[in-house]
């Protein structure tokens, strides 16, 4: 959906949003893994939603360098993974993504290429390209995890792609992070203080991304004299290969912080100390379920040596 997301914002001319994403979680409580370069781990899942799923990021347990990039591949078979994890012709890769390495046993948020699942049952196979994987010992009563759209079943772990050594059971240390059609907008990370306070981006009362309607988002606590720019992005997690959240302090923002990558970018008009941008969302059915980030950067002479300041992040799913 990376690519409809900039069609769609090519056709705002533009707008952005702060999703409440859906998620599950198993666990990232390891007590096993692989730290040789190639693994990856086995699980099934079955969507429950009549109207299926968008997944846009999964979080992993890596083993590795921390601040390392971390490229996984996500490869899917319909039904079960089971009597399939040697035969890589039932397979289809399905998607791909990066991101910089967290310390093992907290998450690492892997930027995916978006892909669809339609209600029914398949296997996952998420494979560490170039890390090591962490995971969990399964004993039965600790593998399965679900919600009321989505559930899942573990699993086992293998030593190379498609073939190795099995272990099993194992618990595929991670989060799904998914969008359900449903228009949505949710803010995430902080802003920073400027000469008018801490900078928030939010949407307007009532306000959220649906086909066909205007949506809007709100800036508020510029100073006076601030010039804001609103960011649309489609990865939190890099932006020309730097990771993200970016600490801006050592550059002379203190305590701002970079959170999303900067694809689009719109000049807002300062009024009295606030800003609005709103757009028409084009009433296109292919545009449902993509997902996007926003964040405001605003010239703030004044607030810190750098005299920029940055807002929170916002994420937010284009839906009805």
């Amino acid at each position: 959906m990376r690519r409809s997301l900039l069609a769609l914002v090519g056709s705002l001319a533009l707008g952005a949003f702060d999703a409440h994403a859906q998620s599950l979680t198993t666990t990232f409580a390891s007590d096993n893994g692989r730290s040789s370069l190639d693994p990856g781990c086995f699980f099934d899942v079955s969507v429950l939603r009549p109207l299926g799923l968008t997944i846009h990021q999964l979080d992993v347990n890596v083993i590795g360098t921390v601040g390392a990039n971390v490229v996984i591949d996500v490869y899917l078979i319909p039904g079960t993974y089971v009597g399939n994890d040697t035969n890589a012709a039932a397979w289809t890769k399905v998607s791909t993504g990066q991101g910089p390495a967290v310390v093992r046993n907290s998450p690492t948020p892997i930027d995916v290429e978006d892909f669809f699942l339609a209600p029914g049952s398949y296997g996952l196979y998420v494979h560490h390209t170039n890390s090591g994987v962490a995971y969990t010992n399964g004993n039965g009563a600790n593998q399965q995890y679900g919600n009321a759209e989505l559930s899942l079943s573990a699993g086992i772990a293998r030593s190379t792609r498609f073939g190795g050594s099995l272990f099993s059971p194992r618990i595929w240390n991670g989060t799904i992070h998914y969008c359900l059609g449903n228009a949505t907008y949710g803010r995430y990370g902080a802003g920073c203080s400027g000469t008018g306070g801490v900078l928030t981006l939010q949407p307007a009362p009532g306000s959220r991304p649906v086909l066909g309607s205007t949506f809007q988002l709100d800036v508020t606590n510029l100073g006076v004299g601030a010039l804001p720019i609103l960011w649309f992005g489609i990865s939190k997690t890099s932006w020309f290969g730097v990771p993200l959240p970016f600490d801006l302090s050592p550059l002379g923002a203190t305590g701002c912080w970079l959170l999303t990558s900067s694809d689009v970018q719109f000049q807002l008009v300062n009024t009295g100390s606030a800003a609005t941008f709103s757009a028409q969302i084009p009433n296109q059915p292919v545009f449902s379920g993509a997902v996007f980030q926003n964040q405001v950067i605003a010239i703030d002479p004044g607030a810190n040596p750098a005299s920029l300041i940055t807002s929170n992040g916002g994420e937010g799913c284009v839906g009805t």
